[in-house]
């Protein structure tokens, strides 16, 4: 149990370094991304990990009558600060991590991570390397809405880069006409993309409007119900 301790604070020191060493690189757009797991979610992780192998190798460890005066207390301290990071882990951000698909319904190669805290939310574009993600642009939704998990947003190719633009608000369908895209990255250069069902809204620029005109089908002798033809 012992062993197993002294290799989980390892691990943790080593994770905690890690993510120190990224978040202090020169660049300010990169990160550390672990699935929906942002740099500050894997410390507090990490930090827990230390803490409880603390606490183990504080329990564990025999020691003499005179050190338990200190040790008690050490070891008090090392579980307290153990269930304080599960509790800033159960108030975490509510976040979700969704694949940015192109026009024709294919991935593009970026992801988009949102999260939200009670009526405040923010979203960010990143392009992934491994766990280091380099973020390209950043969304600032109403009310801790996810326009992205939402499908609320639209993505179009112009050959060298990507314009997307997404919807801020849940009761409204995002529209691409008359404005700039919220958000122009590089187009990814890699093998076939994978495509997929894509269930996004339909931005308003694509919908066609217009009159429904009431037609019979021609075969249809008994004249039962009318057939709605739709622009």
């Amino acid at each position: 149990m012992l062993v197993a301790a002294g290799l989980l604070l390892g691990a943790g020191i080593a994770v905690l370094a890690f993510v120190s060493a990224v978040d202090q690189a020169p660049r300010n757009d990169i990160t550390v991304l672990v699935g929906s797991l942002g740099a500050s979610q894997i410390s507090v992780l990490a930090g827990a990990a230390c803490l409880a192998a603390l606490a183990v190798g504080l329990c564990l460890i025999p020691v003499a009558r005179p050190w338990l005066t200190v040790v008690i207390p050490a070891r008090a301290v090392a579980i307290f600060a153990v269930s304080c990071a599960l509790f800033l882990l159960m108030w975490s951000p509510w976040t979700t991590m969704t694949p940015l698909l192109d026009d024709q319904g294919c991935e593009t190669g970026y992801i988009v991570v949102e999260r939200s805290f009670l009526r405040s939310g923010t979203g960010a574009v990143y392009r992934i390397d491994g766990v280091v993600a380099t973020r390209v642009g950043t969304s600032v939704p109403d009310d801790g809405y996810h326009p992205f998990a939402d499908g609320n947003y639209a993505v179009t190719d112009d050959g060298d880069m990507l314009h997307i633009w997404y919807s801020p608000f849940s009761d409204k369908p995002v529209s691409t006409a008359s404005r700039e895209a919220d958000i122009v990255a590089p187009r990814l250069a890699g093998g076939e993309p994978r495509c997929g069902t894509d269930n996004r809204t339909t931005p308003y620029q694509d919908r066609t409007d217009g009159p429904v005109t009431p037609q019979r089908d021609p075969e249809d002798e008994a004249g039962d119900p009318l057939l709605l033809d739709l622009p």
